[in-house]
Formats: structure tokens, sequence, C-alpha cells
């Protein structure tokens, strides 16, 4: 497996594929960077920027992430249920591309896959 980025976008609309989800969650209009080197002048939504999974493609892969901007619950606007998560083709630079389009999504390249977050049918 390759280094791939993964972020939260806007919309849990599949209509178009993973194309009509949106930009990067960004619900305080902040520059596209990361969570480790600023997270307070960050999309809420730039999640880890990256997953790294075992380059042999051995074991699954576990992701453990806690961000208090994110929230499953409570107001609509607030919350990430009925949002996607959409994984990328391309490494995300962070912010740190020096250009627009770094500033919106890191230059991370195309939707590659992607899922909407809800509520799961409770189970017997």
């Amino acid at each position: 497996y390759e280094t791939m980025a993964i972020h939260i976008h806007e919309y849990g609309d599949e209509s178009e594929g993973c194309m009509s989800l949106g930009g990067h969650w960004n619900p305080s209009n902040k520059n596209h960077g990361s969570f480790f080197k600023d997270k307070e002048n960050s999309h809420a939504g730039d999640l880890i920027n990256n997953l790294y999974p075992p380059k042999d493609g051995s074991g699954d892969y576990f992701l453990f992430y806690y961000d208090d901007r994110i929230q499953l619950y409570g107001n609509v606007l607030e919350s990430i249920i009925g949002r996607s998560v959409v994984i990328h083709s391309g490494i995300d630079d962070l912010g740190l591309g020096g250009n627009e389009e770094s500033l919106k999504s890191g230059n991370s390249g195309e939707r590659k896959a992607c899922s909407i977050i809800g509520h799961m049918k409770k189970k017997v």
C-alpha cells in the first residue's frame, strides 16, 4: 500500500460518486493545514492528513484518532454525521505546497474512495 490522503468532506451526497461530496469540511473557514503542525489554523476536516499503511500489505490497519473539533452528535452544523470520508490518490502536502490548491486541499489528488458518515442499524 502507498501513502494516501484522508479527509472529511462537506456532504453525504454520493449522487455523482465521490465528486458530489463537496470540499473539505471547514466549519471555521481556515486554510488547509495539519492537526499535528497547527491544529488551530487548519480545517477540522483535515484529520490526520495522510495514512501510512504497511508497505507489504500485511495485517489490518487500524486508525485511532481524537480531535475535539469533530463531533458525532449535537448541532448538525458542528457534527460530522451526514458528511463523508474521502481517501485521495496522492499525499497531502499539509498546505505547504505554495499554491492556492494546497491551501484548499493539500494537493491530495483525485478521489479514490469515499463513504458516508451515518448511523447504522442497531444489531440484535
